[in-house]
């Protein structure tokens, strides 16, 4: 859903930059800054000498003055936020810095103001539909073939 959006014609369009990274639970603050300033700029200087104040200054340069859109995919913890938040400059309406997580304290912690969307499962049908829809693309119908629906309704299951 999120990536949906953020690959979205006129999102491209509205946002100067755009970048997409993932905060795994043993995120490294620098590998994080590295890859969002690599997604951010035209062109990067060797960054594996620089401490991680100059990455953060870095980025912030980069972001000051465009209107962008940064995902930071499945943070973990109100920590990992907070060693991102400073690289992010709030100096231009439009600017969106968007969270997913499992965590909602994370999310409120990011910002209080706002009421984090919550995904609801699908349901079981649904889960079958896509499942079908997503690994059977050779098929003109995309109709799972009847030797392996059975492990593929438990697998819709597990996602439901």
């Amino acid at each position: 859903c999120a990536k949906e959006v953020y690959n979205h014609g006129d999102v491209q369009t509205f946002f100067d930059c755009r970048a997409w990274v993932y905060v795994s639970q043993q995120f490294r603050t620098r590998d994080i800054l590295q890859s969002i300033i690599k997604q951010v700029a035209t062109r990067t200087k060797d960054m594996t000498k620089l401490l991680e104040e100059e990455l953060e200054e870095m980025l912030y340069k980069l972001l000051q003055g465009r209107r962008y859109l940064v995902v930071l995919d499945d943070i973990w913890s109100t920590t990992a936020f907070d060693s991102l938040a400073k690289a992010f400059p709030s100096d231009c309406s439009g600017n969106k810095l968007l969270l997913t997580t499992r965590n909602n304290n994370v999310a409120l912690h990011a910002d209080a103001q706002s009421l984090p969307h919550e995904l609801r499962f699908r349901s079981q049908e649904d889960s079958w539909k896509l499942l079908c829809r997503k690994a059977f693309t050779e098929s003109i119908d995309r109709v799972c073939p009847r030797q392996l629906e059975e492990i593929g309704q438990e697998i819709a299951a597990k996602c439901s």
